[in-house]
């Protein structure tokens, strides 16, 4: 009884967590992460040149409806986090506050699926001679600038003092979760890579500072799996050598992030399955043992008139009594284990009282079934040849 309700909060848990919005579309979206080795793109340029003509290059495809490049993906884990200041807030007033960030390049939030909530996203025109510019996520709209709009206001990373430049929020994009679906969404904010002053304030001889690896993500009308030798023919084309790993669907990913509940739920899952078999054989051995030794007693009461159903449903009513002190005992020892796995738990109460109903109810049902072969048997006795053979 106790793991069968454990179960239950741990499967209830699991279908919680799927029914979560991620905050972006996985359908349709192939991811790859690539690394450029520093021995071959010795200057921020050829960097620049390699993720330009990747973008380029599988956007001119014909199956292709958008392809960005990110320093990291939804569903994985943050890459990055950064503290940040606010304008209009005093260095008196600042508090550390840090959130994730992604630097993107190309139509990273049309291939991802992100949702546009307000203002726009990045376009070709978001250069490092042009106003910096940041999208931030609905959380951090929300926290950042409590009751007004965050269209047109600026930050810049750090603390006040840091010489960082400004940037100017020009759009608010959905949460996305940056791990697990039953993680809570993060606050977050997205830069253009072409703007890389926004967190990296110092110059280079060579250009600017450019993505030197991260993830490729590529949205088309045909199934991941047939874009993946797309993917991987115009890779070859501009670096024969290049390694790409991962490659997989996004769909892929998320359930990746999934798995580790998705594991715990299996697990707990079938050792309910294997202690309820055994509860069942259990009810089975106890009844079959009560029937045998009391096969006078049926015998004598057959004998003097008892109908065959009622015989059945006193040996019926024997196993629900075993079954219902069983889940007595249960439900008591079920509310402080599932007190003890509550942390594991995502958006279920340890007392939610269908759990309990639940697993009373099957436990009565599977009691009832391991007492009717007994229950069968007694009723289809012979009271003649019980009471010569005694």
């Amino acid at each position: 009884m106790i793991l069968l309700t454990v179960s239950l909060a741990f499967l209830r848990s699991y279908q919680k967590m799927l029914a979560v919005d991620p905050g972006f579309r996985p359908e349709h979206v192939l991811v790859a992460g690539y690394e450029l080795p520093r021995s071959q793109y010795k200057t921020n340029a050829s960097m620049a040149t390699f993720n330009r003509e990747v973008v380029d290059r599988l956007a001119s495809q014909a199956s292709v409806t958008a392809v960005g490049l990110s320093s990291s993906l939804p569903a994985n884990g943050s890459g990055g986090q950064a503290d940040y200041t606010v304008e209009g807030s005093s260095a008196a007033q600042w508090k550390m506050r840090f959130a994730p960030f992604v630097e993107t390049y190309g139509d990273y939030f049309r291939a991802m699926g992100i949702r546009l909530i307000a203002g726009r996203t990045f376009t070709i025109l978001d250069q490092a001679d042009k106003p910096l510019v940041i999208v931030v996520n609905q959380s951090m709209a929300r926290h950042s600038w409590p009751g007004e709009n965050p269209i047109g206001k600026r930050m810049h990373l750090g603390n006040p003092n840091a010489p960082l430049p400004w940037a100017t929020v020009v759009g608010i994009v959905g949460d996305t979760r940056v791990g697990a679906p039953d993680q809570p969404a993060p606050d977050q904010f997205y830069f253009p890579l072409a703007q890389p002053s926004i967190i990296n304030s110092s110059g280079s001889s060579d250009g600017a500072p450019a993505l030197s690896g991260g993830f490729i993500t590529l949205r088309s009308t045909l199934p991941p799996e047939q874009m993946i030798a797309t993917l991987r023919t115009v890779v070859a084309g501009i670096d024969p050598q290049l390694a790409l790993d991962p490659i997989r669907s996004m769909t892929e990913a998320l359930s990746s992030a999934e798995a580790p509940r998705r594991f715990n739920t299996r697990l707990i899952a079938t050792f309910a399955v294997a202690a309820l078999l055994l509860a069942v054989m259990g009810i089975y051995a106890v009844m079959a043992f009560s029937v045998s030794s009391r096969t006078q007693e049926i015998a004598i009461r057959l004998a003097l008139g008892a109908q065959r159903a009622a015989i059945a449903r006193l040996i019926l009513g024997s196993g629900a009594k075993v079954a219902l002190l069983g889940c007595a005992l249960g439900v008591i020892g079920s509310l402080g284990a599932i007190h003890l796995v509550a942390s594991l738990l995502f958006d279920v109460s340890a007392t939610e009282p269908w759990i309990y109903a639940t697993s009373v109810a099957i436990m009565i049902v599977l009691a009832l079934l391991a007492s009717a072969l007994p229950a069968r048997r007694a009723a289809s006795s012979d009271p003649i040849r019980t009471l010569r053979a005694a």
